[in-house]
């Protein structure tokens, strides 16, 4: 894994810092680091050195990613992905007056664009509950494509909509020219 020049912002590291601090706690977390810097992390590990808009290379990001799911399972490898649209930072900012598929969709690639300065993220509707996301140059690591597709079930999951599946249908890991996800969603939640 070496990912020259992608980066991310430390918003991101911050927020599934904060994500393991409270499911495990701070012993949580201090295994988490430990693992990580066995398997080649070098970067802060304070989270008052990390600040939120700076740019910080996107192997750290893969490298927390294999270490959690590693430490703690695939099935809270899922709960972390599903859950980090809904954390603080800009997507998280945007999800609380965004309620329909359609402007979630609509805004993909400009929130791909404040998040990371490499790739670039196309999503379009593909019919009727239907949606196609293209990442060009998005995946340095397939375990960032895992994540991806349970982070676009979970940034669906703050519209209306309820029956989410994403499916990754190509994937440049597996020797496609782009990945791809494809995104189905049921009918709108009842209002009460």
């Amino acid at each position: 894994m070496d990912s020259p020049g992608k980066k991310c912002v430390g918003g991101i590291l911050l927020s599934r810092i904060s994500y393991v601090r409270e499911e495990y706690g701070n012993e949580g977390m201090e295994r988490l680091w430990k693992h990580m810097k066995e398997i080649g992390y070098d970067g802060p590990t304070d989270e008052k050195d990390i600040k939120i808009a700076k740019m910080y290379p996107m192997d750290y990001n893969i490298l927390f990613l294999k270490a959690y799911r590693e430490l703690f399972g695939e099935s809270d490898f899922v709960r972390l992905a599903r859950g980090a649209p809904k954390k603080k930072g800009f997507v998280g900012l945007f999800l609380k007056w965004a309620g329909t598929p359609e402007m979630l969709i609509g805004k993909a690639g400009y929130y791909w664009k404040k998040m990371y300065n490499f790739g670039e993220l196309r999503a379009e509707i593909a019919g009727k509950n239907s949606a196609s996301i293209k990442g060009i140059d998005v995946s340095p690591d397939p375990v960032f494509c895992n994540f991806l597709t349970e982070y676009f079930i979970g940034v669906m999951e703050n519209t209306s909509v309820k029956n989410i599946e994403c499916e990754h249908v190509r994937c440049i890991h597996k020797g496609d020219d782009k990945c791809e996800w494809s995104l189905r969603w049921g009918k709108e939640k009842q209002k009460k």
